[in-house]
């Protein structure tokens, strides 16, 4: 009976959830990205879309994207709750909107913004740490 219980514990464990490893990105990035509110992390990662959107040399990474919201919120309703708030991402994403424009002297609403992409890879802000430069 020990045994089975010994087995059936091990089963369980081997198929629970485990956090994605966090082995791709800039750890500079990451750490800034992971650093900042919930609404700033989306927003930024939405922002780092558009930037990987309208640039052919650079690259959105989903995957490590969909690693970072495991990580950050696990697979608990804190990251639907966060996600959901689109009142205080739009803000967030507003002000590092306008952050970027002053700072690049371009509008984001550019066909090309790969001056935006390589300058934040550049900086390793947490706005390029989803993002990949081929």
């Amino acid at each position: 009976m020990q045994k089975l219980a010994v087995l059936l514990v091990v089963m369980v464990a081997g198929c629970a959830p485990r956090p994605a490893p966090m082995i791709q990105g800039d750890p500079t990035a990451v750490a800034a990205l992971l650093a900042t509110t919930d609404a700033q992390f989306f927003a930024q990662t939405a922002l780092a879309q558009k930037v990987a959107n309208a640039c052919p040399s650079i690259s959105f990474n989903d995957r490590f994207n969909q690693a970072l919201i495991a990580h950050r919120f696990g697979g608990g309703r804190r990251g639907l709750a966060a996600a959901a708030n689109t009142r205080a991402i739009d803000l967030e994403e507003d002000v590092a909107t306008r952050s970027l424009q002053a700072r690049y002297e371009t509008p984001l609403t550019d066909t090309n913004l790969c001056t935006v992409g390589t300058g934040e890879i550049a900086r390793k802000s947490a706005l390029s740490a989803v993002l990949i430069a081929s």
